[in-house]
């Protein structure tokens, strides 16, 4: 975090680093250190990227399609808030729409057109499947009555596990059906998380939209380790933020309602800021390590 240099706006001249593994240590760390350093900056601009994907997500028909084209500009904000603070420059909510900016956004909604295309291929793989058995589950835990107390909401949380379990063990048709929704689900949020880097690598580097999808791939297939690593980091941060709120929920049953929106936009805003630091740390690696091999040719 001392590091004081910058992602260059350049071509791509040089190879992706691979990284050790106790890296994904290292980025936590950074990433932590960047939401510690300025928690409300990187938690309102989280805010508004929530809120602004779920207001788009909210138009009918093509909200999801349009929610992904525009993705890549606001995870390119939060990527440049998340610089700004690294580098202790003035940062305010509005930066989250540095994305937006005239001499890149055209490249950064090219991007999100092209991910775009594995959601609307899986919503047409889901026209093949029979939803049916699930909007019948859906139905039967909607006529559940509302609980009063917790004691009578644990009751109706196990009474609908066991419900659930009945029909996924004991009804082939809901079985196929949710393991389809399943198997699509996690490959679509797959597919999607290849091109993490694709707008960083697009900006900061000054690439196309296919070649700024390739080198988030080849990124994240030399770094899958510490990647790895990194997510299970994440999932238990995430698992730590889940207990507190599920304590919360027990001790304060109403004030807790208030706190997952807010609990969701601090999750939000680690994950973009530990985005940024394996991504600043991996380039930084990749620029040193072009130097050291041929100082005339490395592009810096």
């Amino acid at each position: 975090m001392n590091d004081t240099s910058t992602p260059t706006t350049t071509t791509l001249s040089f190879k992706i680093a691979s990284m050790p593994i106790g890296s994904g240590f290292t980025w936590f760390k950074n990433g932590f250190l960047l939401l510690k350093a300025q928690p409300w900056s990187l938690f309102i601009t989280a805010a508004w990227t929530i809120l602004l994907s779920l207001l788009i997500n909210s138009v009918p028909f093509i909200g999801l399609a349009l929610s992904t084209v525009v993705m890549p500009a606001l995870s390119f904000g939060m990527a440049d808030v998340a610089q700004k603070i690294r580098l202790q420059q003035g940062v305010t909510p509005f930066d989250v729409f540095s994305g937006f900016h005239a001499n890149h956004r055209t490249r950064l909604f090219a991007l999100g057109a092209i991910i775009a295309i594995i959601p609307a291929a899986v919503a047409l793989i889901l026209q093949q499947v029979d939803t049916t058995p699930i909007a019948k589950a859906i139905e039967l835990f909607s006529n559940t009555q509302p609980a009063t107390n917790l004691s009578e909401a644990t009751t109706i949380a196990s009474e609908n596990r066991l419900k659930l379990e009945n029909l996924y063990f004991n009804d082939p048709a809901f079985y196929k059906a949710i393991n389809s929704l399943y198997l699509l689900t996690f490959t679509m949020m797959g597919l999607i998380a290849l091109f993490v880097y694709s707008p960083l690598f697009l900006v900061w580097q000054n690439t196309s939209p296919l070649r700024a999808m390739l080198y988030s791939v080849i990124t994240i297939l030399k770094n899958i380790l510490p990647l790895i690593v990194l997510g299970c980091l994440m999932l238990f941060a995430f698992f730590v933020i889940s207990i507190l709120l599920s304590i919360l929920t027990a001790v304060a049953p109403l004030i807790s309602t208030w706190l997952i929106l807010p609990a969701i936009c601090l999750f939000t805003a680690l994950n973009y800021a530990v985005i940024f630091a394996s991504y600043h740390n991996i380039i930084m690696a990749s620029l040193k390590k072009a130097v050291n091999q041929n100082p005339m040719s490395a592009n810096t």
